[in-house]
């Protein structure tokens, strides 16, 4: 599922990263600071406001970061094409007229005060709402009408941001711990870059907002937090380039959320708690590669081993073999081993080249929807979950298994029922 942008990040890469810690690759950058590609910043914010669709009533930016793959995880917009239009979109020959109704803002009482908490940090409903309020604000800015959110739509877009805006808050708290910092003047040279981009006058722009309850204030605020990402990732560029490594913006987020202390407090967000040590996990059934059916409650009394990869994600490819030998030793006692391709992988032509590349025989079924891996909590890739023969699980393990001595301890507490 396409995610909702919180804040326009100019990535630092146009390489894969081969040692990050596995999850979707950055867009592509030059390594530029953001105050010198505010141009292009703007480009990509209309690009983005382009892409938005109107599908079974769902309201969203299609926007993913860029570089050989799309990526769900993360708030990140694609890649700055050039002015005019790279990307397939052409820049405003004139501004677009207002409509003439006052907007239908995103409501705001029916949340908690605070929707969520990362390490301690609130982000409260007042943050969520402006943010929603800003893209319907801005969308008639450039097409000249609005679009109406139902109770769905808005629902899964709510989930949607604020997924998003756990993971802008990791990458702000690091650019501040850095001493990466914005100044007014930044602000002010991206707000008029806006302005002049869009053909629109500060009377138009706060016309626009105030439809939707907002101030100028209150879109310079995000105007500010998309400038302290993009420099984060601007310098995180630069020192790759000179230590020859590249950077990957979502393998660094996955880093984070491994051992982040994140709380969904917001009511019909994905469920946030993890899976209870001695309960059943969610049952599923999923096809391989060969199009076997595999249903992990058939498999009660044998271990299983539930394993969330993607074939782009670096420490799913280091620990694999670990796997495979585990496989191969335990397989006579019963041991299965799924691991599971989540939905944003590259598709079944990239699996099957990696399966046959690294020599695995265990099955590798698809999530094709998503719905396992939220079902299950997948914070981070890989996780595995370890199920005990009595269909309980004894285990989880969030991050790269890295030795076989590691992976026997856990396999230890399932084979040995």
């Amino acid at each position: 599922m396409p995610k909702w942008i919180s804040v326009e990040v100019r990535d630092s890469s146009e390489a894969k990263d081969t040692k990050g810690s596995g999850a979707p690759p950055p867009p592509p950058s030059d390594g530029s600071s953001s105050s010198g590609n505010a141009g292009a910043w703007i480009a990509s914010i209309i690009v983005t406001l382009l892409i938005l669709l109107v599908a079974g009533g769902v309201w969203y930016f299609g926007i993913r970061p860029s570089q050989s793959r799309p990526a769900t995880v993360g708030a990140i917009a694609p890649a700055a094409p050039a002015p005019g239009g790279a990307s397939g979109a052409a820049l405003p020959n004139a501004a677009a007229a207002l409509p003439s109704a006052p907007g239908s803002p995103a409501p705001l009482d029916d949340l908690p005060a605070v929707v969520a908490t990362v390490n301690g940090e609130a982000i409260t409903r007042e943050q969520l709402t402006n943010l929603i309020r800003i893209n319907q604000a801005l969308y008639p800015v450039m097409n000249g009408s609005d679009v109406t959110l139902d109770a769905a739509s808005l629902q899964n877009l709510r989930a949607s941001l604020l997924d998003q805006m756990v993971s802008n808050r990791l990458e702000q708290a690091a650019a501040r711990k850095e001493g990466i910092s914005v100044t007014d003047a930044d602000i002010e040279a991206e707000f008029a870059t806006f302005k002049n981009t869009y053909r629109v006058d500060d009377g138009r722009l706060e016309a626009a907002l105030a439809r939707f309850n907002l101030t100028t204030a209150d879109f310079k605020t995000w105007l500010r937090d998309s400038a302290l990402v993009n420099r984060f990732w601007a310098q995180k560029g630069q020192q790759s380039a000179q230590a020859g490594q590249p950077v990957n913006r979502q393998s660094w987020i996955n880093d984070q959320l491994v051992t982040a202390d994140v709380q969904v407090l917001m009511p019909g967000a994905a469920n946030n708690a993890p899976l209870k040590i001695g309960e059943a996990p969610p049952n599923f059934s999923l096809k391989d590669l060969d199009g076997k059916t595999w249903t992990l409650s058939e498999l009660k009394g044998k271990p299983v081993v539930v394993n969330f990869w993607a074939t782009w994600c670096a420490p799913c490819k280091f620990e694999m073999p670990h796997f495979q030998t585990a496989y191969q030793k335990y397989k006579d006692q019963g041991l299965v081993i799924l691991a599971v391709d989540i939905k944003t992988d590259n598709g079944e032509p990239a699996v099957r080249k990696f399966v046959q590349d690294l020599g695995i025989t265990f099955p590798t079924p698809f999530d094709t929807t998503g719905d396992i891996e939220a079902a299950y909590r997948v914070k981070a890739y890989p996780t595995t979950y370890f199920v005990g023969r009595d269909g309980k699980l004894k285990e989880v393990k969030r991050g790269a298994i890295i030795s076989e001595d590691q992976l026997k301890a856990s396999l230890d507490k399932i084979l040995a029922q």
